[in-house]
């Protein structure tokens, strides 16, 4: 993928204002049903709510609480379409929760909610390859909760539940893989294209006009049909368009939290650990449950969520909401003994909130702007989940196709992506890999472009160092890395997960200077700016280089 500017000339079938995973979804579909696609982002692919999510691919076990069948479904298959579509980037994840007393978290409870669920799941391993199946559920005594997790003993625990669900190896690396997608299927895509204003006229939305955020250069983008795929600025991005659109909110917003730390415990469960608040349930009122999933090394923890009012660009998570999350943690489940020192990175993300309340929307949110406003050639997407942005793109498409009089068979989104390696349906996939091992990580989550990336390594495995480098130069080379912070965020997950060291961002800030054509200035500017993400997101930056099996000392940018 190559970043060209004058390539968005002309017209387009459909300009998709936004590249996170919807935005992408969207683009990728769009192009692979024969659609001249053009594809903008005013920060980088898929690094906001997009990369800020615990990594889950839900099959939708939790709305068997309140009898929701059709989103199950839909769960079941967007989850069996990201492991048809990505199998290297996906892996089954073993949930364990205790079981309580008789009530609605008692074993009896939570088995027979479990024996309905996969009679609501029938088909969700169809044509995923062996290794990545996901196996079935189950109850558990006590004696081997207790046995398993220690850390899980109380005096009302039963017993225990155990069920499977997905988690993605890199999260931006799917978003990724569906831009690849769209790109190789004649999409023009572009990072740090910020949308200025919309094209319009009598009949309606005729594109927009965009700006470069690194050269300042504008660029007009025309399409027949342009759909606003912003995320939590879908509402600023209306403001800038005709006199009916502004003041138009498509939602209200919640603000979701993840940690991620170090390894909390050992293992490869997630366990779910029921905090202090309740849930909103047809049954009864149970808590709220955290989860905490482990990760190559690390811990995700979440999620809590609040409404959040403010402008999206002024998202945060101050100190004080990091120690009160924290601490409902500690007081759900001691043995963790979780610190402030022992966090790696927060993820912080807004998704829509149902009536205004911080409970989450159920349903991904699409609207047509000319049956609501009367602005013909514009359509607004609000999407929920990770997990379902494939059938939200396949709804989005259906209707931009009417829209332009087209066909409406779309090709099947579970199709393998381009970096997916060639798998049979029985065949083994990609599921493990050593906590310590970057470069079998990195061969695993670039599936069949690892060559490209990492070099023929046939002699022997890269050094940790050696294979950050890499990922560096091939988002350069290949995945439009033009800032300091597109490497450090996006080409690489080391400053997520604490690895990064002083010497490698400094590194990382002189190759892309002599890559790019930097001056001084460029740089200082590139590296004050990627410190105060790293600093917004509580990235820590290490004194010493990481080697296997080793720590060193961590200091917060």
């Amino acid at each position: 993928m190559q970043r060209d500017l004058d390539a968005f000339s002309g017209e387009f079938d459909v300009l998709v204002v936004g590249a996170g995973i919807h935005g992408a979804c969207i683009a990728r579909l769009a192009a692979q049903a024969g659609l001249r696609v053009a594809l903008i982002e005013r920060g980088d692919f898929g690094v906001a709510t997009s990369r800020n999510s615990a990594k889950l691919v839900h099959g939708g076990l939790r709305y068997i609480q309140n009898f929701d069948i059709p989103r199950i479904r839909e769960s079941v298959v967007s989850q069996r379409t990201w492991f048809r579509f990505a199998p290297h980037l996906m892996r089954p994840l073993r949930f364990v929760m205790p079981t309580y007393g008789f009530g609605t978290r008692s074993p009896l409870a939570l088995g027979g909610g479990m024996l309905a669920y996969h009679l609501s799941a029938i088909g969700r391993n169809s044509g995923i390859p062996q290794s990545i199946r996901l196996p079935g559920s189950g109850v558990m005594t006590r004696g081997r909760l207790v046995g398993l997790h220690p850390l899980l003993q109380r005096k009302d625990v039963t017993g225990g539940a155990f069920w499977y669900d997905g988690q993605m190896h890199d999260a931006v690396r799917v978003t990724l893989e569906c831009i690849w997608d769209a790109v190789d299927a004649g999409a023009v895509a572009a990072n740090h294209l910020g949308a200025e204003s919309l094209l319009h006229d009598a009949g309606g939305v005729r594109g927009v006009v965009a700006r470069d955020q690194i050269t300042g250069r504008e660029v007009e983008v025309r399409a027949k049909v342009t759909l606003n795929a912003t995320g939590p600025w879908v509402d600023e991005f209306l403001a800038r368009g005709p006199a009916a659109l502004r003041g138009v909110r498509i939602t209200a917003w919640t603000r979701n939290i993840n940690l991620v730390t170090r390894a909390l415990y050992p293992g490869e469960d997630a366990l779910g650990i029921a905090s202090r608040r309740p849930a909103g349930a047809a049954i009864g009122q149970p808590k709220r449950l955290f989860f905490t999933s482990p990760w190559h090394g690390c811990t995700v923890v979440g999620t809590t969520h609040d409404l959040h009012e403010s402008p999206a660009d002024e998202l945060s998570a101050p100190s004080d909401v990091i120690e009160t999350f924290v601490g409902e943690v500690n007081a759900a489940a001691p043995g963790l003994g979780l610190e402030l020192d022992d966090i790696r990175a927060v993820h912080i993300g807004l998704t829509p909130t149902e009536d205004s309340e911080t409970n989450r929307a159920k349903r991904s949110i699409v609207i047509d702007h000319a049956e609501t406003q009367g602005v013909d050639g514009l359509i607004s997407v609000a999407g929920i989940k990770y997990t379902t942005a494939p059938l939200v793109a396949g709804r989005v498409v259906r209707q931009v196709c009417r829209k332009l009089g087209r066909p409406v068979t779309l090709p099947s989104f579970s199709e393998p992506a381009g970096g997916a390696p060639v798998l049979a349906a029985d065949a083994d996939g990609c599921s493990g890999f050593g906590a310590g091992d970057e470069h079998g990580w990195a061969s695993m989550v670039y599936g069949s472009r690892a060559l490209t990336c990492l070099g023929d390594v046939s002699s022997g495995c890269l050094g940790n160092d050696e294979v950050f480098r890499r990922r560096v130069k091939f988002g350069i080379e290949q995945e439009m890395v033009v800032r300091l912070s597109d490497a450090v965020l996006r080409a690489t997950d080391w400053a997520e997960r604490g690895l990064l060291s002083a010497d490698l961002l400094e590194w990382c800030a002189d190759h892309m200077a002599k890559s790019l054509g930097w001056s001084a200035e460029r740089m200082a500017a590139e590296s004050t700016d990627t410190l105060r993400l790293l600093e917004r997101f509580r990235m820590g930056v290490r004194t010493a280089p990481v080697t296997s099996g080793t720590s060193a000392d961590r200091v917060v940018a």
